[in-house]
């Protein structure tokens, strides 16, 4: 799976014959490597990361739209799929 790549059509999720595709990936911040430097948060386009209180960021699951810009411009490269 390449978010670059995908244009959230949904025909691999279709075709899968076993059901193991999903458009929409889960993705989690790992807030070890998180800097709290909060430019994930400034670039979301579906505002669905904030500030946990301690500096740190988490993301609203039910907000998100999996379109993968908090990853790339992660400087600390914290954003990855949740596997």
């Amino acid at each position: 799976y390449k978010a670059t790549y995908c244009v959230h059509c949904e025909f691999c999720e279709v075709e899968c014959p076993t059901g193991a595709l999903s458009v929409v990936p889960i993705v989690k911040i790992d807030k070890s490597k998180c800097m709290g430097c909060h430019t994930c948060m400034g670039i979301c386009p579906a505002m669905a990361i904030s500030d946990t209180g301690d500096g740190k960021c988490t993301i609203d699951k039910t907000k998100c739209m999996s379109c993968g810009t908090c990853a790339a411009v992660c400087p600390a490269n914290a954003i990855e799929p949740d596997l």
